[in-house]
């Protein structure tokens, strides 16, 4: 069984980073896997009928909107401060 990577690794930040840090590490990981960013390539894949890009880009995503979700629970979790609290503590038994 693969580990969960914890709030802290999908931000790419460190357990005593500050909520301002935990604010840029969350836009800049949103600004590279909002599923958003892909429409500028779909429009271009379906004008030049390409279906197997088009298929490959379905696949991108779907794993940039699963990524993105997570993300999203990362930063909601870890700007809360008891949340953040509840999750460094839980997250030690749950590996």
């Amino acid at each position: 069984m693969v580990a969960r990577p914890t709030h802290y690794d999908l931000l790419g930040i460190t357990r005593s980073a500050s909520t301002d840090a935990i604010k840029r590490a969350y836009r800049e990981q949103m600004r590279r896997y909002h599923p958003d960013r892909l429409e500028a390539r779909r429009a271009q894949l379906q004008a030049a009928g390409d279906t197997q890009g088009l298929q490959r880009l379905e696949a991108q995503m779907k794993t940039a909107v699963r990524k993105s979700q997570a993300i999203n629970e990362a930063y909601r979790t870890l700007v809360d401060p008891d949340k953040r609290r509840y999750a460094t503590k839980h997250e030690a038994v749950r590996h």
